[in-house]
């Protein structure tokens, strides 16, 4: 399995899964993210929203899609604001 590490915005928050907006220099794209632990996508929802920057750790399944084993709050919008 290939694994990736990206830092990127939340774009929508779904049930079952998350897209990731990811820039690298003049490279924009978006990147669809399921979660395999259903605790996981608790947090998620408790503690994220859109436009909140994290950090995933997984294995990519398809083009443009990862299967998150580790994601990492890295700022909130809250946060950026004070």
């Amino acid at each position: 399995m290939n694994y990736v590490v990206l830092i990127g915005r939340l774009k929508e928050i779904q049930e079952k899964h998350l897209i990731l907006n990811v820039i690298e220099k003049d490279k924009n794209w978006d990147v669809k993210c399921y979660v395999g632990i259903g605790s996981m996508m608790q947090n998620v929802s408790q503690y994220c929203k859109k436009n909140d920057l994290v950090g995933i750790k997984g294995k990519i399944i398809e083009n443009n899609e990862i299967l998150i084993e580790k994601i990492t709050f890295l700022s909130s919008k809250t946060e950026e604001n004070e």
